[in-house]
């Protein structure tokens, strides 16, 4: 099978194994599984799973495309790069299997289920009972491997679409009892930690301040806003970068900056940083807490010389009395009004460069406006889905919307209420450089992947 799998531990699975032998139906010959360990799980909680594809080794079958979840009360995220393989024995059948991990969440409570679809295309043989094949003369014959054996017989290709047995799951919505107020949906196991980029400053000079949220869970809906007002301190709005540990984005860290300015000299205190959290194993909300951290800030050089500075009286009062003085003294004289040319200073020569230079500036960059760009490439559709999925898991709001809104507007969908709203959001991410704190960055995903999805079955 053209086309990677995983040895999994103990876990429950979805799916369908490969037909028995001298089965004629190439639905058979192929199957899809989903490997979980957990059948119980809170809206949006993330849990890692295995898919895993698989054709026996004795039909000629390609995968088409990587499997995809049919069920929209699921996410799955975006199966990228190259699968495991495996060689197992399947009910007495030797298989190669290709597997993908992933990361699965649910989106509403209630009992559901949800099922998964791999197409392959299958070259099935027809049943020839007057000649004997090549693998039937001896045990080992070079010649007895499916590929060579299918152009020896008659076969027919068939698209076969592999679909799992359906999973049924228990989903619960996340209490509303006893939630924090600054719960941002973050459901998972996290840790915090912070730091200074120095702990020393003067009055007037910006300070970053990190704030590290470590551990497994749905790092998309992990938010902050870090610290409030303050009236020592003055605050700028955090940003947030997302490193996964693994492939799928389950476990990493995500980082925020804030900019931060003290206002007063002195020994200050930055108040403890906090990130609320939904635990589904201890099954409550929990706030994880760091410690306040200390800083010495010095007068800055603006206080100091404006301390030492005279003021505007002072230097009034001294000028005139300068003045007093050399009127009151007899050997004063006039101050000298002769020049050594009558012509004006801007038509001498010391002065006639600076035009020449703005000239030639302004000529070359007309030029350089007029030149011929080089074409700049065009990413295809799957490049752009691929940067807008990296961009969601790193929580990178600005190149999620730039690859999202070039996807959707280059594959011409219908500008329907959601599509809309998406490039507004994206428009608003481009020119002002800022998005609403509320941005959900799945939703927007979702939206993305529906449209181009309902356009290519238009």
């Amino acid at each position: 099978m053209a086309g990677a799998a995983p040895t999994p531990a103990a876990a429950v699975t979805a799916g369908q194994a490969p037909a028995a032998a001298g089965d004629s139906d190439p639905a058979g010959l192929v199957f899809v599984n989903l490997l979980i360990d957990k059948r119980e799980l809170y809206v949006g909680e993330s849990v890692p799973v295995v898919i895993e594809v698989g054709a026996r080794d004795d039909v000629v079958a390609a995968l088409d495309s990587p499997p995809t979840l049919h069920g929209d009360a699921f996410t799955l995220n975006l199966l990228v790069g190259e699968p495991e393989r495996e060689q197992r024995v399947i009910d007495g059948k030797p298989c190669t299997l290709l597997a993908w991990h992933s990361v699965l969440a649910a989106v509403k409570p209630g009992e559901l289920s949800l099922t998964l679809e791999a197409p392959f295309t299958v070259h099935v043989p027809q049943a020839d009972h007057g000649e004997a094949s090549y693998a039937d003369e001896a045990t080992g014959d070079p010649y007895s491997d499916p590929a060579f054996q299918s152009l020896l017989q008659n076969t027919t290709v068939q698209a076969v679409v592999a679909t799992s047995r359906p999973m049924s799951f228990h989903i619960l919505a996340l209490p509303t009892e006893n939630r924090p107020a600054g719960f941002s949906g973050a459901v998972g196991h996290f840790t915090i930690s912070s730091d200074l980029s120095n702990h020393r400053a003067v009055v007037g000079e910006p300070l970053t301040l990190r704030m590290h949220v470590l551990g497994t869970g749905n790092f998309d809906r992990v938010n902050s806003d870090m610290l409030g007002s303050s009236a020592e301190w003055r605050i700028y709005r955090p940003t947030a970068a997302f490193t996964a540990a693994e492939s799928t984005g389950f476990r990493g860290d995500k980082v925020f900056e804030q900019a931060v300015v003290a206002t007063q000299p002195g020994t200050r205190d930055l108040p403890a940083l906090e990130f609320s959290y939904f635990d589904p194993q201890t099954r409550r909300y929990e706030i994880a807490r760091a410690p306040p951290l200390s800083i010495e800030v010095a007068a800055g050089p603006a206080a100091t010389a404006a301390l030492a500075a005279p003021t505007a009286t002072d230097t009034a009062q001294a000028l005139v009395t300068r003045r007093v003085a050399a009127l009151a003294r007899g050997d004063h004289t006039a101050p000298s009004m002769t020049a050594d040319s009558l012509i004006p200073p801007y038509l001498q020569l010391k002065f006639l460069g600076y035009p020449l230079l703005l000239i030639v500036a302004i000529a070359g960059m007309w030029f350089r406006a007029r030149a011929p760009k080089p074409p700049v490439p065009r990413a295809s559709s799957a490049e752009l889905l691929q940067q807008m999925e990296s961009a969601a898991q790193r929580g990178d709001s600005e190149q999620f919307f730039r690859s999202a809104s070039r996807a959707l507007r280059e594959s011409g969908v219908v500008l329907d209420t959601d599509v809309r709203e998406l490039l507004r959001l994206a428009d608003e991410s481009n020119y002002a450089g800022e998005l609403p704190l509320d941005t959900d960055l799945q939703r927007c995903r979702l939206v993305v992947l529906r449209c181009l999805a309902t356009q290519r079955a238009s």
